[in-house]
């Protein structure tokens, strides 16, 4: 068992960025389904374009995972401190805010006055499903880290059983389908799975033997890929329709490449090149990436403009213009959440946000004090009853 206490490291920031851009890509092919749909069959082109972007998706399906995993590796070694939270709130609500105003003032059609008091409201009409559930675990992230630390492995590995039995959808929805709330992985309780899961890799070092994991990596996914191609001829052949590949949820395969990949960086060593240089330097803005490129109002922007459009009309192969495209998105977001650090760190915000913070903290620490004397004033009371009894 290792220490839960950690620190930033190179490997893992390097998966951060890569999970990132992995969430673009991922966006920019439901937008591609959505619009142009996959043509089987017509050609041979066509044919290669949707084997080649079918298996990007489910290479990049594991996005999401990986980065609340990222997220809960690192919580595991942290104190609850209210800046955490007060930091991600406002750094999203700052961004569709400023969205928000940004596509009134030039009169962008579907954005009216009463979508400003959504724009500070961000987590209550989920904008931004992510960030509502990421808030959610910062929040009970130091009573599970509490679990984590004291639970027994084999009371742990009992209590990840039942997690991944009620909450992966392997077979079909089967056995409990969607109700006990996992929304397909896009919710609260499947983060809060997930943060199990981290913990466990952490709290006992996972490794799982020398293996090629990147090799691995795509041959699980090709696995994964036939799979599904053999699942949807199958179904057009005894119930006929359109052949059309089942999405991919989250708590489903995506869960077992994501875990593959995250135990592959947690254990491996980079040399200091300049990628790593890069990746690691534009971690900390990645966040950023989500919420800008995944905004309501700017994604539409993204994937309906006419550069978009000419990538996916005049290419028979649209995949490398389309991860060229996602490149461009995501460094442009990139440098948009750099100059927003800079910004808020020369008008003082920062120093705001971290004096609000310092109050809350205080003020959770004294209703936290008081809560304790009332439950020990009483307890003492209990125990003097039962005496005189």
């Amino acid at each position: 068992m290792v220490d839960i206490k950690n620190k930033r490291l190179d490997n893992i920031e390097v998966l951060r960025t890569l999970a990132m851009f992995m969430v673009v890509f991922w966006h920019s092919s439901s937008h591609f389904y959505s619009d142009h749909g996959l043509i089987v069959g017509k050609n041979i082109a066509d044919i290669i374009n949707y084997v080649l972007v079918q298996y990007s998706v489910i290479l990049s399906s594991v996005a999401v995972n990986v980065y609340v995993l990222i997220s809960g590796y690192f919580l595991l070694g942290k104190d609850f401190k209210s800046h955490r939270f007060i930091k991600v709130w406002f750094q999203t609500m700052f961004y569709s805010l400023l969205f928000c105003l940004a596509f009134l003032l030039f009169g962008k059609d579907g954005v009216s006055l009463t979508d400003i008091p959504k724009a500070f409201l961000v987590m209550r009409y989920d904008h931004y499903w992510f960030v509502t559930c990421y808030l959610g675990v910062i929040l009970v992230a130091p009573f599970m880290r509490m679990v984590v630390e004291r639970i027994p492995r084999n009371t742990y590995l009992k209590l990840l059983s039942v997690l991944l039995l009620v909450s992966t959808d392997f077979l079909l929805g089967y056995p409990f389908g969607d109700m006990l709330g996992f929304n397909l992985g896009y919710s609260f309780v499947w983060f809060v799975t997930l943060f199990f899961i981290v913990g466990y890799i952490k709290k006992y070092d996972i490794h799982l033997g020398k293996y090629n994991y990147i090799s691995n990596y795509f041959i699980i996914g090709l696995i994964i890929f036939l799979y599904f191609l053999v699942r949807a001829s199958l179904k057009v052949i005894f119930f006929g329709g359109q052949f059309e590949i089942q999405d991919l949820h989250y708590n489903s395969f995506p869960l077992i490449l994501a875990v593959f990949l995250f135990i592959w960086f947690k254990n491996h060593t980079f040399t200091n090149n300049f990628c790593v240089k890069l990746f690691v330097k534009i971690a900390p803005y990645t966040f950023g990436v989500y919420l800008i490129h995944e905004n309501v109002w700017v994604k539409s922007v993204l994937w309906h403009n006419v550069l978009w459009q000419n990538i996916m009309d005049k290419f028979n192969i649209p995949l490398p213009y389309m991860i060229f495209y996602c490149l461009f998105v995501f460094f442009v977001c990139i440098l948009f959440d750099k100059i927003r650090c800079l910004f808020f760190k020369y008008i003082g915000i920062d120093k705001v946000l971290g004096k609000i913070s310092q109050n809350v903290d205080t003020f959770i620490l004294k209703v936290s004090l008081n809560i304790d004397k009332i439950v020990e004033k009483k307890s003492y009371e209990t125990i003097n009853n039962n005496s005189s009894l």
